[in-house]
């Protein structure tokens, strides 16, 4: 069995400030249950049309192959992406993508680019936001997620709010790489609070207050980060003070949620780094199908990662969920966002390395 399979296997799944990511470290992954209901939303090529921001983490076994990215795509009402000039850790700040055409399936949201034979995606229910994973030419493995801008303004009270932030830190030893997560809030006026956090190499130190800001376009200064639409989510990337680059999500904590709530088919797609080349450890990227039915029990029914292998994992276990939306399954550690659409978290993978997971309801 590869490392892929074991890493998948074992419990699947998806930032806070620099201080956070000073000192990223870590293993792990997963799958059972009943069948969901069958989903209602219909996708088309006229909801990918509108100004898209996206942000990627590269995960790759060279000193080359780890870097972030960030940028926005005007995609027309048939898929044709204009690209702007994108801002990038490794200084490629050319349009990333420019006169590419996505296409979508109609019945389960699966976003496609005729231009790029493994790039995956799926749309969310909202049809505001994308997740996916690519491999770049250089054999680096990429994990982005996309938010739509709406016709909405933002300001500082948006920020308002408990927050449940995950993470991954991507680079080559000796730069760090690692994860973390928490729990912070965000005053009214913007201060931003940490009132826990754990990070894979075991270190808890809460990092002090900062005070955060927001333009009336969403773009939130916590390295670079956006906020969606719905203002239930932040993305961003930034460079950590260890060397290596993370991605990052903070998602609002939900006042109340029931087990039952999760049930449904979730598309699912994570980003393992910090393994070595000559450790003979995997790095890469690996995107699945999950049904999770009322009891929390959970099943994959399709899978592939980015050495290609399909081989569906064997094997069942259960979710627990808190009210506040805080999922947990053997070393998984994950939290569902307002709305319950989209959960992200974060997990050892198998070999030393880290793992981000990101997964969106159908």
């Amino acid at each position: 069995m590869s490392t892929a399979r074991v890493f998948i296997r074992l419990s699947f799944l998806l930032l806070a400030t620099l201080v956070v990511f000073n000192s990223c470290s870590d293993k792990g992954t997963g799958s059972g249950g009943n069948n969901p209901p069958p989903t209602s939303t219909r996708y088309r090529l006229t909801d990918f049309a509108g100004t898209w921001d996206y942000h990627i983490l590269n995960s790759g076994s060279t000193d080359a192959g780890n870097f972030w990215a960030y940028g926005t795509w005007e995609i027309d009402t048939i898929g044709n992406v204009t690209a702007l000039p994108q801002t990038a850790s490794n200084g490629d700040n050319e349009p990333n993508c420019d006169g590419c055409v996505l296409l979508i399936d109609s019945v389960t949201g699966v976003v496609t680019i005729q231009q790029i034979e493994d790039f995956h995606a799926v749309m969310g229910k909202s049809k505001n936001i994308m997740v996916g994973a690519a491999t770049g030419d250089g054999g680096n493995h990429a994990l982005l997620v996309l938010s739509k801008r709406g016709q909405v303004t933002f300001g500082v009270p948006d920020l308002a709010g408990t927050w449940d932030f995950h993470g991954l830190c991507a680079g080559y030893p000796p730069a760090w790489s690692g994860w973390a997560y928490g729990k912070g809030h965000i005053t009214g006026g913007g201060e931003l609070i940490f009132d826990s956090i754990i990070r894979s190499n075991q270190d808890e130190a809460v990092p002090l207050p900062s005070t955060v800001t927001i333009t009336p376009a969403g773009v939130v200064d916590i390295g670079h980060g956006i906020m969606n639409s719905d203002k239930n989510l932040i993305v961003h990337t930034m460079s950590d003070g260890g060397g290596g680059y993370s991605l990052g999500a903070f998602t609002k904590r939900i006042s109340s949620f029931d087990l039952a709530d999760l049930a449904g088919t979730w598309m699912v797609h994570g980003l393992v780094s910090g393994n070595t080349p000559d450790s003979g450890d995997w790095i890469g990227w690996n995107r699945f199908t999950l049904a999770i039915g009322s009891n929390g029990g959970m099943t994959i029914t399709s899978f592939r990662d980015s050495d290609g292998d399909t081989t569906v994992p064997q094997g069942s276990f259960y979710a627990t969920v808190t009210p506040p939306g805080i999922m947990t399954f053997g070393y998984f550690h994950g939290a569902i966002a307002e709305g319950s659409e989209l959960f992200v978290g974060v997990e050892p993978a198998d070999g030393g390395g880290y793992e981000l997971v990101i997964g969106l309801k159908r």
